[in-house]
């Protein structure tokens, strides 16, 4: 075992299940996410600094994590996964090009640069997205 190598999982090979809510937002199944073009997860650290008279530097300590997930996707018909992630409570959702249709009034609408710099946003190739903030829902166009 010791002179194993470790084996790459293919992007192709990296599986994600998601539990589809009923009407009453319980778990009723999990399914297979499909459709994605991108997906990943990050921990965002949440950390605690001092800075002590008696010391010239500060002191910092990780006291927890906020777990991100970051993903995109293209919006197919009848998928209730999609569907439920299209669903926005007290959070944001950034659409890039104009595959959201329509959306709650609840919503608050903006247009802003996909990069943090105008340089940025020129090097993504995106440029501007459409910003969706609040507790809501958006309908987006399908791909067929």
């Amino acid at each position: 075992m010791a002179n194993e190598k470790a084996k790459l999982v293919r992007r192709s090979q990296r599986v994600a299940f998601y539990g589809v809510p009923n009407g009453d937002a319980e778990v009723t199944e999990f399914r297979r996410m499909e459709h994605f073009t991108s997906l990943s997860e990050s921990k965002n650290p949440v950390t605690y600094e001092r800075q002590y008279v008696d010391k010239d530097s500060s002191d910092s300590d990780v006291t927890g994590y906020g777990t991100a997930l970051d993903y995109g996707f293209d919006h197919h018909k009848n998928d209730p996964i999609l569907k439920d992630l299209a669903s926005i409570q007290d959070d944001e959702l950034k659409v890039d090009g104009n595959f959201a249709i329509a959306w709650s009034s609840t919503l608050e609408f903006t247009v802003e640069r996909s990069g943090k710099t105008l340089i940025g946003s020129a090097a993504s190739g995106e440029g501007l997205v459409n910003v969706y903030r609040g507790t809501g829902k958006v309908l987006l166009a399908p791909v067929l």
